[in-house]
Order: C-alpha cells, then sequence, then structure tokens
C-alpha cells in the first residue's frame, strides 16, 4: 500500500472562498475617505487580489508516469499535451508536457502550507528576528516523512551494500565475502542492497550466432564485451552469504537500474523498491547463451531447462512467482496476470485480465510503475528518505561500515589486473612472431613468465578468470597444460645444448590474443 506523504488539515466548516468574502465584506477600522493615518489590516481588497488569494489556495498536480509530482496551474489542455504553470520556491515557469507522460491531472489540490520561522523570544540577543542556528531550525522541521541523522542515536540502522556494474566481475564473490565481518560487527537493522547493473550488451539486437561470436573477437570496451549471465555458480555463493549466513538481518532490494543478470538475482530478496527511473529486465541475452547449442534441438532443451533451473533456484529463496524467471529469459513466452485480492496469477499466456508482455520473440522487461502495479516491487523510492517513509521508518543512520571502500578497491584491482594480463598475452604474441632477440630457450622462458603471470592473476580473481574465458577462450587448466609443456621444452633444450638456436617462435602453441 502506497502511503500520502502529504497532508492536509482544515477546521470544520473552513473555506478560503468564505474567509476571501469576509474580508472583503468586512468594514475599514477607523478609516473614512479621504482621512489621514494608518491603512487598517481590514481595508477593503480588489477583486484581482481576492482571486489571487483563493487561487493561491489551492493548486493543480500533475503525476507523472516516470514518479514526479509536479505542483502549479493548468493553463492549457489540448488532446496530446498540457500547458502547466510550475511552481518552484515561488518562481513560476510555464512547461508544455505530452499527454503520454502524464499519469493523472488532480486539480484544485489545498496547497500544503510551509512551516511559519518562529522567533525565539526567549533569547533577547534575537532581537525578535529569525534564530537561525541549527538548533532552532531542527525544531522547525516538518513533523511527517523520513530523516537522515547523524548522530549516533538509537534510530534504525541501514547498511547499504552497492551492486554496480558488471555482474560476475565487478560484482563478484570475492568483495561480498570480505563483507561479512564488517556486517556483523556494526550489526545494522537493515542490508540495503543498491542495485545499478545495466548490462549493455544485453539491450544489443539478437543476430546470428556468427555475427555474435565475431564481435566477441574485436577489440571492444569492457562493458560492452563481457555478458555475466553465465557465472551461475559464482551468483549462488553470493546469494548464500546474504540469504543464509546472514539471513538474521532484514534485507531489502533497492534497484535503481537493472539490465541483465542482476534482474533475476534481484528476485532472491522478496522485499523489492525502485528509483522512478529503473529498469528491470533485458534477459534476452540469454537467448545468446541457448544459441551456441541451437543446432541439436535436444541439446537445447536439456541446456535451456537446465540454465533457467539454476536461475528458478536463487528466486525460491524469496516469496515471488517462479513463472516471472520464464517470462524474463524466455523470449517465446508472453505474460499475463490476473488480480486475486491484492495478490498476482500470473500466465505464461495471454489468458489473464491484464497482457504484459504479448510478444513471442522478446522476453519481457518492467518499468518501476509496472512492476509496483504488479507487485513485484513494493513501492517506488527516489532517495533514502523515500525508501524509509516506505519502511515505515521516521529517522535512520546510516551505517559509516567498510562496503563501499571494498567494494571500490576491488573493482579498481580486478580492472587492472584484466588489462595488465592482456599486455602478457600480447607479449607472448609478439614473442612468438618475432622472438625477443635472444636465443630459443630465452625466448620459451619469458613466454613461460608471462603466461605464469596470467595464471595467477585468473586465480587471484573470479572476475579475470571469467574475463580471459570470454573473450579469449583461455581457462586456467589450459594454462597450467601449456606452462608445463613449455617447461618441459625448457628442460630438453638445456639438457640438449646443441639445440639453442633461434625458432622459439612455434613454443607456445601459436595462442592468439584477438587482438
Amino acid at each position: 500500500m502506497k502511503t500520502s506523504r502529504f497532508h492536509s488539515f482544515r477546521p470544520a466548516g473552513f473555506s478560503p472562498l468564505t474567509l476571501a468574502a469576509a474580508l472583503v465584506a468586512m468594514p475599514a477600522a477607523g478609516m473614512t475617505a479621504g482621512a489621514a493615518g494608518p491603512v487598517s489590516v481590514f481595508a477593503p481588497a480588489s477583486a484581482a487580489a481576492v482571486s489571487l488569494r483563493v487561487a493561491d489556495e489551492t493548486e493543480d498536480v500533475l503525476v507523472m508516469r516516470d514518479g514526479r509530482v509536479l505542483r502549479g496551474r493548468v493553463l492549457e489542455e489540448g488532446r496530446d499535451s498540457v500547458l502547466f504553470e510550475l511552481s518552484v520556491e515561488g518562481i513560476r515557469s510555464q512547461v508544455r508536457y505530452a499527454r503520454a507522460d502524464i499519469d493523472a491531472i488532480r486539480r484544485n489540490v489545498p496547497v500544503e502550507k510551509k512551516d511559519e520561522a518562529v522567533p525565539d523570544r526567549t533569547d533577547p540577543g534575537t532581537g525578535g528576528r529569525t534564530e537561525r542556528t541549527p538548533e532552532a531550525q531542527t525544531r522547525r522541521q516538518r513533523s511527517f516523512g523520513a530523516r537522515r541523522v547523524t548522530r549516533d542515536d538509537d534510530v534504525t540502522r541501514l547498511y547499504l551494500i552497492p551492486m554496480r556494474g558488471q555482474f560476475g566481475t565487478d560484482v563478484s564473490y570475492e568483495p561480498y565475502a570480505a563483507m561479512i565481518e564488517d556486517i556483523r560487527t556494526h550489526d545494522p537493522d537493515y542490508l540495503v542492497f543498491t542495485i545499478n547493473s545495466a548490462d549493455v550488451a544485453a539491450e544489443e539486437p539478437l543476430d546470428d550466432l556468427l555475427t555474435w561470436a565475431r564481435s566477441r573477437m574485436g577489440e571492444r570496451s569492457p562493458d560492452r564485451s563481457f555478458d555475466g549471465s553465465g557465472a551461475l555458480d559464482m551468483y549462488r555463493k553470493i546469494i548464500n552469504i546474504f540469504r543464509d549466513e546472514l539471513r538474521d538481518y532484514p534485507q531489502i532490494v533497492w534497484v535503481h537500474d537493472s539490465v541483465g543478470i542482476s534482474s533475476v538475482l534481484s528476485l532472491s530478496w522478496t522485499d523489492i523498491y525502485m528509483k522512478p527511473t529503473a529498469r528491470f529486465g533485458g534477459l534476452g541475452t540469454s537467448a545468446r547463451n541457448f544459441m551456441v547449442v541451437a543446432h541439436d534441438q535436444n541439446m537445447l532443451g536439456k541446456y535451456r531447462e537446465a540454465y533457467v533451473a539454476w536461475l528458478k533456484g536463487f528466486v525460491e529463496h524469496s516469496e515471488h512467482d517462479l513463472r516471472l524467471v520464464d517470462a524474463m529469459v524466455r523470449p517465446e513466452y508472453r505474460l499475463s496476470a490476473t488480480w486475486q485480492g491484492r495478490a498476482v496469477k500470473w500466465a505464461l499466456d495471454a489468458s489473464g485480465e491484464y497482457i504484459v508482455d504479448n510478444s513471442d520473440s522478446a522476453t519481457v522487461n518492467f518499468t518501476a510503475r509496472t512492476a509496483e502495479n504488479f507487485r513485484i516491487s513494493d513501492g517506488t523510492a527516489e532517495d533514502l528518505d523515500d525508501l524509509a517513509l516506505l519502511l515505515g521508518i521516521r529517522e535512520y543512520r546510516v551505517v559509516d561500515g567498510k562496503a563501499e571502500q571494498i567494494i571500490d578497491r576491488h573493482i579498481t584491482d580486478w580492472r587492472r589486473a584484466f588489462d595488465r594480463s592482456v599486455a602478457s598475452l600480447r607479449e607472448v604474441q609478439k614473442i612468438q612472431q618475432f622472438g625477443t632477440g635472444g636465443d630459443q630457450l630465452q625466448d620459451l622462458g619469458r613466454i613461460r613468465q608471462e603466461l605464469q603471470k596470467v595464471l595467477s592473476a585468473m586465480k587471484r580473481y573470479d572476475a579475470v578468470d571469467l574475463r580471459m574465458q570470454a573473450e579469449y577462450g583461455i581457462n586456467t587448466l589450459f594454462l597450467e597444460v601449456m606452462i608445463e609443456q613449455i617447461g618441459e621444452q625448457i628442460r630438453a633444450l638445456s639438457q640438449n645444448r646443441g639445440g639453442a638456436g633461434r625458432g622459439g617462435r612455434g613454443g607456445a602453441g601459436g595462442m592468439g590474443t584477438g587482438g
């Protein structure tokens, strides 16, 4: 249930119009025509002034589809657009909005009165002026809504856990395992996961397998060359940290943006909230995974069922319907919904009362508004104050934990290690083609040294391991075998000093780097 943040109070029988009329009808006190002296506070008002006063008591409200609430006055209303006069801190401006962007128009809504600044009469030093000390400003704050405090009082404590960037690399097992001790040390009231992961590759059109494979071979930016939807075992370990090891802590997901595998993983939590501009879905990229075995229909069916079963295993931690996973991953499914009281019954066809996705060639996607309407999301929150209010919290404090620092360091370190590994592979390719200017034994030694650097980075960072497999088809077993073979060649050459001539360029098996 959405809770209104705005309240208006009026005494019984109160009306702005009757008040204005009473002021106009009231005779001027102590004033006669041509008399000199101070003007009475009850002097007759002009018709324009009365009209302005009445207008200022109410306003029109535009509720936008992106979650914004705009206050002011409707000046002109057409079939395709609305001319609206915005009023922000007394500054008025006219803006024309498209009808398609407006969810509702509310007219003559009572204007919310701002708190009056009351002088502190107990302090003679103020001279009747408004007191501007921080303490006085705090006393004048509104009595409704939620607010963040910094003092260490007995208020609700939130521990923010960022999940941003590439899933599988930036969002990896190691940094979240490193947070466990810090979370337990601070002992927060809520764990709040802020998910901001827009997989750009997930929005690309689905081409044939050959075109997709060729796009993998070229040099692309790090954020466009990796699809983390296959790192399912890593995601299982991440979910187990929070849903099993830290299950005693209430946990909330706040989606800033989610395009790709992050959307399904978000469904591992029951309580989901979203920013007004957030997207939720974008798993069309999973179809590319199926295309790898598309030539064999029997294998395709088995692979697809196994993959979807993995994803449903994540969602079984929560109360979300497992049919959402099918609709989000398999483009051939449609999706419709039927309301049963406050519950939503989902169907993977068009038999429901509301058609959510009627396409058999694209996976389903949600906006913040549609996710809330169909109870996937529990509410829409622009900032932490909004989120706290939706949780029924009036005052809260964000715990000064190490989560942000841990994530920043992880992202910097693994990307640096990956760049160095790519440089090592290019050095290997260069030695294979041109040598080092020394003998074969020296070339093989340099190649082994560079490959050992890559192997070390892959064993240290799951993110580097995944990216090396995705970009260059190299895994740790492949490198270990290659390094061992090179070692055998080095031992053989050392025993046979007569074979130390040039020609070491073929010693590493002709490994390419795609660059």
